[in-house]
Order: structure tokens, then sequence, then C-alpha cells
């Protein structure tokens, strides 16, 4: 079976065995995977892309996708043994002998949801605990990200991924962030079932920039009313590299992180 390999830093849980087959600790596995500086080697497979993906309502003169929280992959721990670890997203009937046995498919610990990402697109999700406990989307190296909260369900907030290639010169960086975030006001306007942003992560701007710059940002947040809390990431300090964003349920409460993808550096931890 093919795959596509992708290093990201995701904090994800493995489901580990000794040599009898005996489960360890959740515990002791996520507190090791959640410390900060530690990447982790992820596998995508493409049954499970297949699998989220074929679920999408498209609208191409929005220019957004949207996906369901019902697709969702199996995480499990690979038998190579290497370091550091390698988790696997896969489909459920997949057998290979480079994956370690699976959980339960009930076991929601250990399910995932995949939000992809496309040119000039926003693709968005309501993420459902009782889907998956894990969610993650493409890697960032520009792209903003977006989530908004319903009081009525704290623990299905919906997540936005927005991605505009065509205006991607230092002069068009506002025209960029325009175009982003009036998708996801739109989307959410078209919505009427009371979802309300809460944040956005962008890009540290590119030099020179743009004398309208602050300006813009001024506006979002008064059309905004301030509620909305604004992050940026860089992908080239400390060193270059591209980043991961992703959440994890628990508790009753997401928790996001946004991670370095070489160093394992968390520059955002964020719960709603």
């Amino acid at each position: 079976m093919q795959r596509i390999v992708l290093l990201l830093c995701l904090f994800i849980p493995l489901l580990s065995r000794n040599c009898f087959g005996v489960v360890k600790s959740e515990s002791n596995e996520i507190g090791k995977l959640l410390k900060n500086g530690q990447p982790v080697m992820f596998e995508l497979t493409i049954p499970c892309i297949e699998k989220t993906t074929r679920e999408v309502v498209e609208n191409t003169t929005l220019g957004i996708k949207q996906f369901f929280a019902f697709a969702t992959c199996q995480i499990s721990n690979s038998a190579s043994g290497r370091e550091p670890p390698r988790v696997m997203v896969h489909d459920d009937n997949e057998e290979n002998v480079n994956i370690g046995k699976s959980a339960s498919a009930t076991d929601l610990r250990f399910r995932a949801m995949l939000l992809n990402q496309f040119p000039n697109t926003v693709s968005y999700m309501i993420l459902d605990p009782q889907k998956g406990h894990w969610f993650f989307t493409s890697e960032l190296s520009g792209c903003d990200i977006f989530i908004a909260t319903k009081d009525s369900q704290p623990n299905m907030p919906m997540i936005f991924h927005a991605n505009l290639d065509e205006l991607y010169l230092t002069e068009q960086q506002v025209q960029n962030l325009k175009w982003k975030g009036d998708k996801v006001d739109e989307i959410l306007t078209a919505f009427q079932i009371n979802y309300v942003l809460k944040v956005r992560i962008h890009i540290t701007p590119e030099e020179p920039i743009p004398v309208n710059y602050s300006q813009y940002w001024n506006d979002y947040k008064t059309a905004h009313q301030d509620r909305v809390k604004v992050y940026r990431y860089s992908i080239v300090a400390p060193i270059v590299q591209k980043m991961q964003f992703y959440g994890h349920y628990k508790n009753g409460l997401w928790r996001f992180f946004l991670k370095g993808k070489e160093n394992g550096v968390k520059t955002l931890d964020i719960s709603v």
C-alpha cells in the first residue's frame, strides 16, 4: 500500500504495547508526546485521506469546502520502534506489517478528525468529540486558522483552514488577510447557527510591511467587537520550518496547539 509520508509535529497518543502485548499507560505516552520540543513522525495513509475527504459539500462560488466530522481514522503506534515515535493515521480496515495493533474503533481516545487544505479555498469542520478525541489539519506555511464556538455546544468548536495562494506577494498581504477574514465571516453568517468567532491565527508579515497593515487589524478587531483573539506564527524563526496546528479533547475541553514541524517547539497552547 502506497503511503504519503508527512513529518508533522503532532502530539498524538501512541497505543504502546510491551512484548507480552499489554497496553502501557496512556497517560505516560501522552505526557511524553505533549512535551515541548518533542517532534513526532507522522504517517497518513491514502485510504484515510480518501475516507476523510469524500464527504464534502462544496460551494465554488464562495470558495469553500465543508467537511463532516463523522469521517474519522484510527491512530496507532508503528511496529518499527524507531525514534522519534512514529504515529500512523489509517483506515480501520487496513492491514500492513508496518502498522502496530490498533485500538478498538470505539475507543475515541485513538480516533482523529482530518481537515484538509485546498488552494484558494476555506475548508472547515465542526469537531465532534463523540467521533474522535484528536483533530489535525494540513501543515501551515502561510494559511490562517480560525476557531469559532457555540455556547449551547461548547465541546463542538468550528475550525477553519483558509488558504489564498493567488495573493502571496508582500504588497498583497492586506488583500490576502482581508479575503480570508471575509470568507470566514460569510460562512458564519450563512450558517445562522449561533457560532461566534473567537480565535484567528495568521503568519507574521513579511518585510516591508504595507502601510495599511495596522489599519486592517484595527478595523478587523472593531468589526468583531474585540472578541477575536489574534495570534501570529513564523516559519522562519528560530529556523525555517512549517507549522502544525492540531487539537486534543480531554475532560470536556478542546485544547489546541501550534508547533514547529522541525524543532517541535510550541508557539501556541489554548483551550476553548
